[in-house]
């Protein structure tokens, strides 16, 4: 019998988003208030598999991507660690640190504007991928334009 494929591999950015909520979006050289600040899972890959994970799916969830040898990095793996999200392909660089975003909302209208950091996501490449240690069904890959290396 033919091996069965089962799953989602999701490969790509592997973000923390510290999302802060701001009075005003200040115009440059003026001042706006940080009112209050959280982080969470951001990128492509993570926000899937995260998803998939609250709502119980009922197949593999893996993920293949590069952090960095930080405390975000190892936050995200134990992260997927209680959210039952394989990480055994999600590698660690000491060469950069794990990738960011600062995501600012205005408070009253909601409106989010981003400032991305690509750390240690622009450089993954194809040498972190291992397709053939996976029996995912459906492969997920994004966003190329933020990974440099794989872009090129």
């Amino acid at each position: 019998m033919e091996n069965q494929r089962n799953g989602i591999l999701a490969a790509g950015n592997w973000i923390i988003d510290h999302v802060k909520i701001i009075d005003q979006y200040p115009a440059q050289e003026s001042l706006a208030i940080i009112q209050s600040e959280t982080s969470s899972n951001g990128g492509g890959p993570y926000n899937l598999l995260k998803d998939l994970a609250k709502m119980e799916a009922p197949f593999p969830l893996e993920g293949i991507g590069l952090l960095g040898d930080d405390a975000e990095g190892h936050l995200i793996l134990e992260d997927c660690q209680k959210s039952g999200i394989d990480s055994s392909q999600l590698q660690m660089t000491p060469e950069a640190h794990t990738s960011y975003t600062d995501v600012m909302t205005v408070q009253t209208t909601g409106k989010r504007t981003f400032f991305h950091q690509r750390g240690a996501n622009a450089l993954l490449e194809e040498t972190h991928f291992n397709l053939e240690a996976s029996d995912a069904r459906i492969f997920y890959l994004g966003y190329v334009m933020l990974l440099d290396k794989l872009d090129v």
